[in-house]
């Protein structure tokens, strides 16, 4: 009993070492600097310990506090107002694309996020949608190394931070893999690229969906999309018009924690398939009390900015892609793309008055003549016309040397006439 209290008060000490211990009050300073509102907060050991129950006692029983919707069966659930903010389509490739496309499809496109997760390990997430990610992988033994992945993909574009929200492409997509170098970097890339285009039939059943379930706001999405700059797009389909969401999140096995999408489309939607080979994990949504099953291959739609939700535990392999769009590049105009905030590499560049113009455009053809006058035509002014050359490329070459003549002698006749009239 003495060695259980001895360990229970170590670990009491280890845990209000890093969170803090505010048994004792602190004297607040006269001018204490205000905290910022995002501060983290410290939390004493009973509290810390009241978060921890609370979580699991929401995770583990699951199946006890919500009610379970009727496996294969669509769901739409919707407000007060008879607005939708939830839909569910199990097992909807298949209903796409036919029973035997489908699974083929199901089946090569799990084979693709297990083999690419397997070449390039995902990162792993410790944000407040995965904050026991450790706890996790520690609870299920095939997901730790050196073979077993839990991380989270953070595929396309989403705003800069401190630079007017300005659509950036991210890390993940820049790097190209976890374990790029200059000798497999452009090998993940080009595989990154090949997972992206297999997920076109998922684009498109996404969109389909959401035509049925919100058709005006698919299309302020496809407004949105349209507005972004072309270099910061990825698309997974060959026509642009498929395309409605610029940021994809890939979830390998991660355990996905009670929360909502403040950061995205205000009262918008994000939709998600599911695959891999697993058992469990229900969608759970504590406002509504339901859970939803999502066997491989479902898609489902959630305003994730209104409603909380996390999925509970599972057992297997399961991987989900999640599409959304960011609230901060809803407000992006086509006149933004050319911005030299979207350029930060790229100084603006300064006026000039006409006057300043005009003496910088003669200078620079005087320095030109002076260097074309200087060079003999015999070397530099024959044009060549080797073997290899054909009658367009000695146009063209003929062309241009009849121009840098023409040039030339603008140039010189200029000078002479300044020189002239100086006099």
């Amino acid at each position: 009993m003495g060695e259980g209290l001895k360990h229970a008060s170590s670990h009491r000490a280890a845990i209000e070492l890093l969170f803090g211990n505010t048994s004792e009050p602190k004297q607040k300073r006269v001018n204490a600097p205000t905290k910022r509102s995002n501060a983290p907060v410290m939390l004493t050991y009973d509290e810390w310990l009241a978060r921890e129950h609370s979580f699991h006692r929401r995770l583990w029983a699951a199946e006890r506090l919500y009610d379970q919707i009727p496996t294969d069966t669509n769901f739409i659930a919707r407000d007060m107002n008879n607005i939708p903010v939830l839909a569910v389509f199990p097992n909807w490739l298949e209903n796409s694309y036919g029973r035997e496309e489908g699974y083929n499809y199901l089946r090569h496109t799990t084979k693709n996020l297990h083999g690419y997760a397997y070449s390039q390990p995902p990162p792993a997430v410790d944000d407040c949608r995965h904050t026991h990610h450790k706890w996790w992988v520690e609870q299920n033994p095939h997901l730790q190394s050196p073979h077993g992945r839990c991380g989270v993909y953070h595929w396309g574009t989403w705003p800069e931070l401190g630079k007017r929200n300005c659509p950036v492409l991210t890390k993940d997509t820049l790097k190209g893999g976890t374990r790029s170098n200059p000798k497999d970097g452009s090998y993940a890339m080009r595989y990154r690229t090949r997972l992206l285009k297999s997920l076109g039939p998922l684009t498109k059943s996404v969109d389909l969906l959401f035509q049925i379930v919100d058709p005006k706001t698919r299309h302020e999405y496809a407004a949105a999309y349209k507005n972004l700059d072309p270099a910061v797009k990825m698309a997974t389909t060959r026509d642009e018009t498929d395309e409605l969401f610029p940021l994809r999140a890939v979830l390998i096995n991660s355990l996905t924690e009670e929360h909502v999408d403040l950061g995205d489309w205000a009262g918008g939607w994000a939709w998600m398939g599911v695959f891999g080979d697993f058992a469990g994990g229900d969608f759970c949504l504590p406002q509504l009390g339901i859970r939803v099953p999502m066997p491989p291959g479902s898609i489902v739609g959630i305003r994730g900015s209104l409603l909380r939700h996390f999925v509970s535990c599972w057992k297997g392999e399961r991987y989900s892609v999640v599409h959304f769009f960011k609230q901060s590049l809803r407000s992006i105009q086509p006149s933004d793309r050319n911005d030299a905030a979207s350029q930060p590499n790229r100084p603006a560049e300064p006026t000039q008055s006409a006057k300043e113009v005009e003496t910088t455009e003669r200078n620079e053809a005087a320095t030109r003549a002076s260097s074309l006058v200087q060079r003999t035509s015999s070397s530099s002014r024959r044009v060549s016309s080797s073997s290899h050359d054909g009658p367009t490329m000695i146009a063209r070459r003929r062309m241009l040397h009849h121009e840098r003549r023409t040039q030339a002698r603008q140039a010189m006749t200029t000078r002479i006439t300044d020189e002239v009239s100086s006099e």
